[in-house]
């Protein structure tokens, strides 16, 4: 029998990478995450946001540039999140998000003289009627941009086609414009929206004018808006920084290595080099019956017969496909004592006629 053959080890195709170069991805994930965070604290001021409808927005559906024209004609400004008091002169609803109770107290401030300007048309505090003609303070003014084109104070019924509503509310006055479209940043160059806007909330200089927000505990604010800026934007941060950390875990670059194989060894040159290990340390009968073992679990699997079958069975199960006795193949499975090393090449021998005759 020949001795145990071991596969040869190849390359197998492994990814690792050097030092340097993970050092280096390293690196510029920090670089990235630094860059980020740089980016994220040094963004807008704290006054500054792109929420439709904000006076503090800069973003073409905001409307700080009302604030700013306002500001321009020596108005003082200030944004409220209740009823103005009695020395505001003017007051501004973009969208009403007041409760019940919030609007009662808004038209309250209008009855005492107060004049209420409302750019949400949904809301209970918007006048009604069409036909009302423009107020003095309009005189003058050339078209706006409702959003749908520019409207003239005298095309069709009412004030600019019934897009300005006037209602008079006590000692007050309440003005309702069907949109707040002429007084956003994207219109305030259209037409004459700045004109309008400073007409109807600051027409002497040193007005004060107030931007109301919402009054009472009604208003569309949600769980996330009442998270600061700066959180929002140091998890934001910290999100960032785990999906890169995660991706840069994920895959290790590097070219492919070489990686040791584990030795692969037959099971039957397994068998023969115990038989032969027995052999040499002088225990034939311990040889045999190893090799006896493996191939008779063999044969029982491969002609369906019940574990520990007799050998005179299985012997003459296998006498016709190997062309010996079947009495010869009984001894070779079992029923022949080996007590010597000549008897246990000839049982050896017989095992391998065996295996190769009915096993293949």
């Amino acid at each position: 029998m020949s001795a145990a053959t071991a596969a040869p080890a190849g390359p197998v195709a492994g990814l690792g990478g050097s030092a340097p170069r993970g050092r280096g991805v390293v690196a510029v994930v920090v670089l990235a995450v630094a860059l980020l965070g740089a980016a994220l604290l040094a963004g807008q001021p704290d006054d500054v946001n792109e929420a439709a409808l904000d006076p503090r927005s800069v973003a073409p559906d905001g409307a700080r540039g009302l604030v700013l024209v306002l500001r321009e004609l020596d108005a003082s400004i200030e944004v409220l999140r209740t009823v103005p008091g009695d020395d505001v002169d003017t007051a501004l609803v973009l969208q009403d998000r007041s409760d019940v109770d919030g609007r009662d107290a808004l038209l309250g401030w209008v009855r005492r003289g107060g004049v209420l300007v409302v750019t949400d048309p949904g809301s209970r505090l918007a006048p009604g009627g069409d036909d009302a003609p423009c107020p003095a303070a309009l005189d003058g003014l050339d078209a706006i941009d409702t959003g749908t084109g520019l409207v003239g104070p005298t095309d069709g019924a009412g004030c600019y086609d019934g897009f300005v509503r006037v209602e008079v509310v006590g000692e007050g006055t309440i003005v309702g414009l069907r949109s707040p479209e002429p007084l956003l940043n994207r219109s305030l160059a259209r037409g004459d929206g700045a004109a309008l806007g400073a007409a109807l909330l600051a027409p002497v200089p040193g007005t004060r004018v107030a931007v109301v927000e919402a009054v009472g505990g009604g208003g569309e604010t949600a769980l996330l808006d009442l998270i600061a800026p700066r959180v929002g934007q140091a998890l934001l941060q910290l999100v960032v920084a785990a999906a890169l950390y995660a991706l840069w875990r994920a895959r290790r670059l590097g070219r492919p290595v070489a990686e040791p194989q584990p030795v692969a060894v037959a099971g039957s040159e397994l068998v023969a080099a115990v038989g032969r290990l027995l052999d040499r340390q002088g225990r034939p009968e311990e040889a045999a019956a190893t090799l006896r073992s493996s191939l008779v679990r063999r044969l029982e699997s491969r002609l369906g017969v019940a574990h520990g079958t007799p050998s005179s069975v299985l012997g003459a199960a296998v006498a016709g496909p190997s062309g010996l006795p079947a009495d010869r193949c009984a001894a070779a499975l079992g029923e022949r004592p080996v007590p010597d090393e000549a008897t246990l090449v000839a049982v050896a021998a017989d095992l391998d006629h065996i295996r190769r005759s009915v096993l293949g």
